[in-house]
């Protein structure tokens, strides 16, 4: 039935999964900023990871970032602590909280580097 009149006349097509090449060919879960800092280890606490995002420390692909800011697959993210600056890739966004062994997959590190000044 795909491609045809559904109830109402509105067009009925087949499932986005179906017209992108299936469905591993998009993820769009996501997450917000907060959590996915403290699950996949970048930071300890999600607590601190709320901090770093009001004092604007965190940035989402060139944009700062709020603590409500939704994470997906592919996004970079650049935290500031202090005078160190770390630059991570997001890999995967996870369902929940995955044990210790697999947070390190959740990212990729792109770059460690020192900043002449602290914010």
């Amino acid at each position: 039935m795909a491609g045809s009149e559904g109830e109402g006349g509105q067009r009925v097509g087949p499932p986005i999964e179906d017209r992108l090449g299936g469905p591993q060919a998009v993820d769009r879960r996501a997450v917000r900023l907060d959590k996915f800092l403290q699950v996949s280890r970048l930071v300890k606490r999600r607590t601190l990871a709320d901090a770093l995002c009001s004092n604007h420390r965190v940035r989402v692909n060139d944009h700062v970032a709020k603590a409500s800011t939704a994470v997906r697959a592919g996004d970079i993210i650049e935290i500031d602590f202090g005078t160190r600056r770390v630059t991570a890739r997001v890999l995967k966004v996870p369902d929940g909280a995955p044990p210790k062994s697999e947070a390190a997959l959740l990212t990729e590190i792109v770059d460690r580097s020192r900043v002449r000044e602290a914010w």
